[in-house]
Order: C-alpha cells, then structure tokens, then sequence
C-alpha cells in the first residue's frame, strides 16, 4: 500500500508561491512580473465572469487593475504550499478599490501556480470578488 505525504518536507517550501504572494501584497508589479513566464496563462474565476489572460503584460494588467490604484491596502490572512506538483497562494485583503474610495472591501483569492524553470508559467485562480464592509 503506497502512502501519500500530507504536508510536503520543510525543505519543500513553496518558494514561488510565497514570492508571489510577497510581491503582490507590496503591489510591486516589476517584482510581480520577474516572477511570471513571458507566456504565462492566468484563468481567473471572477463571481461574474471567467477571467483569461495570456502573456506577462497582460497578466501584470490583470493583477494592477484589481490592486494598483486601491488604497488602504491591508493584508489579513496570507499562506502558501506546495499542492502536489503545484504552489498554492492564498491571500486576504482589505482595501478601498479605486472605484469606490469611501468604502473598504475584503477580497480573498486562491491561486494554484503552475511553474516551468522556476517561473510561474500558468495561474489558476477562484476569488470571493470585492465584498464591502459594514460597520
């Protein structure tokens, strides 16, 4: 009978992922970017709509248009690890979109990286979509 790790060995951190997640609650996009495969493929599902990006470029323009122009950026719950021959990067915030200033938001999303020569060459992602906060 084969037995099946539960958790990966210490030395098998997910160093991408926390990377990734490093990057993306600083919104350093040129560090972002280091980190992405010239012909990386982001699949995103939104609570509206199925996100599909190819390319660096466009994929750095997905992740400036949710986070860049917020403010009040706040990380609340961060994790990483490794999923069988992929990364997981997990993260909360809580931020004001640009789109409505007045009003912080919590937004969380998981991401399951895909590396090839260590870059991140394929992103699949499920967020929760910006949900305002009462109170």
């Amino acid at each position: 009978m084969a037995t099946h790790p539960i958790a990966p060995a210490p030395d098998a951190l997910a160093t991408s992922a926390a990377r990734f997640i490093e990057a993306l609650t600083a919104r350093d996009f040129a560090a972002l970017g280091e980190l992405l495969d010239p012909t990386v493929w982001l699949r995103a599902l939104l609570p509206r709509q199925l996100v599909e990006r190819r390319g660096a470029h466009d994929v750095l323009g997905a992740f400036a248009a949710w986070y860049g122009g917020a403010t009040g950026f706040a990380p609340v719950a961060l994790d990483h690890d490794v999923v069988g021959s992929k990364e997981r990067a997990t993260y909360r915030f809580v931020l004001s979109p640009d789109w409505a200033p007045e009003t912080e938001h919590l937004i969380e999303q998981t991401a399951f990286l895909s590396l090839r020569d260590g870059r991140i060459r394929k992103i699949d992602l499920v967020c929760t979509g910006f949900m305002p906060l009462r109170g």
